[in-house]
C-alpha cells in the first residue's frame, strides 16, 4: 500500500488495524 492510500483509511480503521484507541493515536500523530 502507499502513503496516500493509508491516508483514505478512516481513523477508526486505523484504530482497528493498530489495535489501539482513538486518543492514542491522535497522540502519536502529534510526536
Amino acid at each position: 500500500m502507499s502513503e496516500s492510500s493509508e491516508r483514505l483509511l478512516r481513523p477508526k480503521e486505523v484504530c482497528q488495524r493498530l489495535g489501539i484507541s482513538y486518543s492514542t493515536l491522535s497522540r502519536w500523530v502529534r510526536e
